[in-house]
């Protein structure tokens, strides 16, 4: 009877101490040159949105070359959403603009981070010409962290 008391008591607590603990977002990963969270350049926008969740807005931008579709996602803060994904007519995905500091790159990037922790980062493979955009280029693509403030304002993942 005292074991079954001590099992009772301990799975009471275990439940206790998992409903109080905050939940903890998953930080989503920005793949430099390429996309983010699974979602990559050249796919199809429809794949491309499945993988990165909920479309809050999706809207077509006639102010480029061409038509372009954007879908945002996340919540809206000083007028961007988290994330924006960018296609072409054809419904091929030609740009991510992370405004978000939940996605993150590989080595700790995100939007926040300052131009110290930047260079750290990619060191001398970071093209830092222009103070605005420090540049990364690769294959399949290009990454342009905007600077404001000493600090990522956004990224944007491009062809």
């Amino acid at each position: 009877m005292r074991t079954r008391n001590r099992v009772t008591v301990l799975a009471a607590v275990a439940l206790v101490i998992a409903l109080a603990s905050p939940v903890v977002a998953q930080a989503a990963t920005i793949y430099l040159n390429k996309g983010v969270s699974g979602a990559t350049l050249g796919m199809k926008d429809t794949t491309a949105a499945k993988k990165l969740g909920k479309v809050k807005k999706k809207y077509k931008d006639t102010s480029y070359d061409g038509t372009i579709w954007v879908r945002c996602f996340g919540t809206k803060s000083h007028g961007h959403y988290s994330l924006e994904l960018y296609s072409n007519g054809s419904g091929k995905v030609t740009a991510f603009i992370v405004h978000a500091s939940k996605y993150v790159t590989k080595k700790g990037i995100h939007t926040g981070s300052s131009t110290a922790a930047l260079k750290k980062a990619y060191g001398d493979s970071l093209d830092t010409s222009e103070s605005d955009y420090y540049k990364l280029s690769g294959s399949g693509g290009k990454t342009w962290f905007a600077m404001s403030g000493g600090k990522v304002a956004y990224i944007w993942i491009w062809k």
